[in-house]
């Protein structure tokens, strides 16, 4: 068992992995959804190595994260789009960009850093975003309902801090965090069943 997640756990794997359940065509679909408008500035934490990119190409895309090699990858991938820009950078060191964006994606990145860590993201994060601009939170859920196959994925997922839905919105709550909408988003029923996601809204 440990042999396979380390495997799953390499990038290339874990991404093809990721195309092959349906992952990514559920997400093209989910994070585009909560947008009323497709322009603007766009800040993409935790971008990889852009597969979520495709889905933002109107926007002033900036996509950025602390995976030297994935920010590498995504700058060569898309190197012929001058709105589309990647950049190495640590949230947990300070804020990036103060008050420039008018959307931050934050999509399927908070379970992979601790408590501590997630706040200081969220507060650097709220910082980079002018007011009146929105933050758009995604995440994977733990459920009760949910199936042996979906308990498996969760298990070989890269974070180590996948929370149930009462534990994320408690979490940004408790730390004054004002969550303006939430709304679930049930993953496809197929052979394997991804979890379902979060989408939590936070206004500046």
């Amino acid at each position: 068992m440990n042999l396979v997640k380390k495997i799953l756990n390499i990038p290339v794997v874990w991404n093809t992995f990721q195309y092959l359940v349906g992952a990514n065509s559920f997400k093209s679909t989910m994070y585009p959804s909560v947008f009323l408008s497709l322009s603007g500035k766009l800040l993409d934490f935790g971008c990889s190595c852009g597969n979520t990119t495709p889905f933002f190409m109107d926007f002033d895309y900036w996509g950025i994260d602390v995976d030297k090699e994935a920010i590498s990858e995504a700058g060569r991938k898309f190197a012929s789009y001058p709105n589309i820009k990647f950049q190495y950078v640590d949230l947990t060191v300070g804020p990036f960009k103060k008050e420039f964006f008018d959307h931050i994606l934050f999509a399927g990145t908070a379970h992979h850093v601790t408590p501590d860590d997630l706040n200081l993201i969220t507060k650097n994060l709220l910082a980079s975003l002018r007011p009146g601009g929105e933050m758009h939170i995604f995440e994977p859920i733990r459920q009760e309902k949910d199936y042996f196959i979906t308990r498996l994925f969760i298990r070989f997922d890269q974070g180590k801090y996948i929370r149930t839905k009462e534990e994320l919105e408690n979490f940004f709550e408790q730390r004054g965090y004002h969550i303006s909408e939430k709304k679930l988003f049930p993953s496809p029923s197929r052979l394997i069943k991804l979890p379902d996601f979060l989408y939590l809204k936070i206004v500046k």
